[in-house]
């Protein structure tokens, strides 16, 4: 992940790509996103995602390969290295104030088949689901 180019130099070598409405993809061998490839994909997707109260939020991800999470500037989750189809560990934050929250998601496909999803579980939920779509904001 930490080879994604950032800033400047991914303004030079990226192009933005549609806006990506929810992250439950399972891509297998096609397509990753609208990138036109299968393989050497690198993706930084940027938005907002909502918080409907406040409490302990839980998340993981299930990655092929490598990703992180970012809400409001602070890592959440971490599993950043080439791997076939697995969950992360979780990764917790407390939301103080309900609202929308800056959300960077950085996520790479080496070869092979493709995937990524990210759950998390409310306060109060004893089980992990996807993140819904109502739940992510673009600009």
């Amino acid at each position: 992940v930490n080879e994604i180019p950032q800033g400047v130099l991914a303004k030079a070598t990226g192009r933005p790509g549609k806006p990506v409405l929810i992250l439950d993809h399972q891509f297998g061998d096609g397509e990753v996103y609208d990138s036109g490839r299968s393989q050497k994909v690198g993706v930084q997707m940027i938005g907002y995602i909502h918080f409907a109260q406040s409490g302990d939020y839980a998340f993981q991800t299930l990655s092929n390969d490598g990703v992180e999470v970012y809400i409001d500037g602070e890592i959440v989750v971490s599993d950043p290295r080439v791997h076939s189809d697995q969950l992360s560990k979780e990764g917790e934050i407390t939301v103080t104030d309900a609202g929308w929250k800056p959300l960077m998601v950085r996520y790479f496909q080496r070869k092979g088949t493709a995937a990524l999803k990210l759950y998390w579980r409310t306060p109060g939920g004893s089980d992990f689901e996807i993140v819904p779509a109502t739940a992510y904001g673009h600009l």
